[in-house]
């Protein structure tokens, strides 16, 4: 058996014999190609573009010329969203073609994926597993929600800018090492959990060094500027973010509140092993397991992931270990403000740099492993399994399954909800004996409120049960009519409980 060295061939997810050469124009065939899948990918988005949840709110607030918007993201520390959300959603050509606030964020992602690209490419990682994480990275929920979301347009711009950052903070140019943290302090004063991109590119370096048995502690000084503009962009943000929040005399949200106790650290301890950990080996999953589906998943993946990652085990110490341990825990850090904060929610839109380098964590162990199944014996038997075509076959047939599970999963939250709510209000508001209403009920019966077993944003049949949206939605949408409405809009669970005269929309369909 041929000795196998550590990290050396899982760089490039296929074995060595199997690489694929990069033809000249490798580059723009890329591009091309990345262009057209996201562009794919997110077509259904495209095809329905609809309001959702917030954005019923921020229109109508801008409309309304409230500082509602401002108020809420300088709370969360986060002002240059609040600038960006109302520049937006105050202009006229964005909130009349809410496509192209859609298509903003899918251009982001694009760039995202080609700096990521990139990125992997330089660090010497193989073609097929570069591509394979790009397109993995646009399947991940959360990158989902940065398009259905239409007021999560700038998330994905977040994301770019964090990831960038980490390169030109360890330039030779002092101008670019300022561009830098420029860019990444304007990441975190958009999106915090965005600019943890940051540690994708960290993550792809620390990977990339363990090929040339780089030690950790030669690795931590290649990197020192990096931790050294890390802390210098929180610093500068903070700065912000508290100095804009006194300007404007508005108080730091309940949301954003540090682990200050005890209790909150045993609290988030457990959240961590329980929810993120455990997630990180099934990124792509949305629905929520039983507490034994979730061990017997975790344990099926993560067993074989660790003893490949371990392989080969008669060179086995306690510095592989103790790399091996690394490789698995540093796609947490994508999650560092979920960590510091007291809020133990679940919400793929805040995980997206942790899955990122989850999936990473992902490709490297399956090519151990590949590496692992070429050198056993007997190879007659073995060798069909790692051949090049099976594993381009069974490389495409994942990533179109998940391709599949992700337009079912957005399908069955944004696009049939939202079809659904507005062919019932509709039809209801064309039959009204009275235009405009002096009132609207809306019956919107438990049944809609029991939530799906999924997780997160993922769970909720409509965006109706969010007390933000019902107003709203409802002035908006008979605006579009011509109907000029200053009644008032009431929400109830049946409809016995609406008064006579008001105009009457049985929600009752969307408990299906």
């Amino acid at each position: 058996m041929n000795k196998l060295k550590p990290f050396s061939t899982g760089l490039g997810l296929l074995p060595n014999k199997f690489k694929i050469i990069s033809p000249r124009n490798e580059k723009r065939r890329i591009n091309l190609f990345i262009f057209g899948y996201f562009l794919v990918l997110f077509f259904p988005a495209l095809r329905y573009s609809k309001p959702w949840s917030d954005d019923w709110a921020l229109y109508w607030d801008t409309r309304s010329n409230s500082a509602e918007i401002i108020n809420a993201t300088v709370s969360n520390g986060r002002p240059v969203l609040g600038w960006l959300l109302r520049s937006a959603y105050s202009s006229s050509f964005f909130s009349n073609n809410l496509i192209a606030l859609q298509l903003v964020s899918i251009v982001g992602i694009y760039l995202l994926g080609l700096a990521i690209y990139s990125k992997m490419r330089a660090s010497q990682f193989g073609l097929s597993t570069s591509l394979i994480l790009v397109l993995g990275v646009g399947l991940l929920p959360g990158f989902q929600e940065y398009v259905y979301f239409i007021s999560c347009f700038a998330y994905s711009w977040a994301c770019l800018l964090g990831f960038l950052s980490f390169t030109l903070v360890a330039s030779k140019r002092l101008h670019l090492r300022f561009l830098g943290v420029c860019f990444l302090t304007l990441s975190f004063l958009i999106y915090p959990t965005g600019a943890m991109f940051y540690f994708l590119a960290f993550y792809i370096e620390y990977l990339a060094s363990l090929s040339e048995s780089m030690s950790l502690a030669r690795f931590i000084k290649k990197i020192q500027i990096n931790m050294y503009g890390f802390i210098i962009s929180i610093l500068i943000s903070l700065s912000c973010a508290i100095l804009i929040s006194k300007i404007l005399g508005i108080d730091s949200a309940s949301r954003v509140q540090l682990v200050d106790t005890f209790a909150l650290a045993q609290s988030k301890f457990e959240w961590i092993l329980t929810r993120l950990f455990v997630f990180e080996f099934r990124i792509f999953s949305t629905v929520s397991p039983t507490p034994t589906q979730a061990i017997l998943e975790f344990c099926l993946i993560f067993i074989p992931f660790s003893l490949a990652l371990l392989a080969p085990w008669r060179e086995l110490n306690r510095k592989k270990f103790f790399q091996c341990t690394l490789i698995l825990l540093l796609p947490l850090l994508g999650a560092l403000p979920n960590l510091v904060i007291s809020e133990n929610q679940f919400e793929y839109r805040t995980l997206t740099a942790a899955h990122s380098m989850a999936l990473l964590m992902w490709l490297i162990s399956v090519g151990k492993l590949l590496d692992l199944i070429s050198n056993l014996k007997p190879r007659r038997v073995i060798r069909p399994l790692v051949s090049k075509k099976f594993i381009i076959l069974l490389a495409t047939t994942l990533i179109l399954s998940l391709f599949g599970q992700a337009q079912i999963d957005s399908k069955r939250l944004w696009i049939t909800p939202s079809l659904k709510r507005d062919a019932i209000t509709d039809k209801t508001i064309d039959n009204a004996p009275v235009l405009p209403p002096p009132a609207v009920c809306l019956v919107i019966p438990p049944g809609v409120y029991t939530p799906l077993t999924r997780m997160g944003v993922y769970s909720l049949k409509s965006d109706l049960i969010s007390e933000w949206v019902p107003d709203p939605y409802i002035r908006i949408t008979l605006g579009a009519k011509s109907i000029d409405f200053l009644g008032k809009v009431e929400v109830v669970k049946s409809v016995n409980k609406c008064q006579q005269g008001y105009l009457v929309i049985d929600y009752s369909e969307l408990a299906d």
